[in-house]
């Protein structure tokens, strides 16, 4: 599996093979950003598209972020097939995080995230929980 870090000159092309089910994972996570404002983001290069692929087809997308607090942050993890590329797309984001100077990895997401983060990310801790009430 191939991860690659999209650059901003082919964001609008993988962006229109992704962005489904980047708009299908943010109503599932109940997210307070839409798929307009992650692609805004990743098109400024405020924010990173990695992806994995087999050269062919695209079987993940993640959108990372640089935060003030000296982390690198997965703002949202989507794809088919997670064995396949995770711990890679982990290798990766570890290997972009210590050449920018950050002191680890951040990732938020519905509970079903946590297993395989922690598969991938031997030493990773839940530090906090978020609840929602809907009316």
């Amino acid at each position: 599996m191939n991860i690659e870090i999209v650059g901003i000159a082919d964001i609008d092309r993988i962006w229109a093979q992704v962005a489904e089910d980047v708009s299908r994972c943010l109503r599932k996570a109940s997210m307070e950003i839409g798929a307009g404002d992650i692609w805004t983001r990743c098109r400024s290069g405020d924010w990173l598209l990695i992806i994995a692929h087999d050269g062919e087809k695209i079987h993940g997308t993640t959108v990372w972020r640089f935060t003030s607090h000296g982390f690198f942050e997965c703002v949202l993890t989507v794809g088919r097939r997670l064995k396949s590329w995770a711990q890679p797309m982990a290798d990766t984001a570890t290997n972009i995080a210590k050449a920018h100077g950050c002191r680890g990895l951040i990732a938020s997401g519905r509970e079903g995230l946590i297993v395989p983060v922690k598969t991938v990310c031997r030493n990773a801790r839940s530090v906090r929980v978020t609840l929602i009430s809907e009316f």
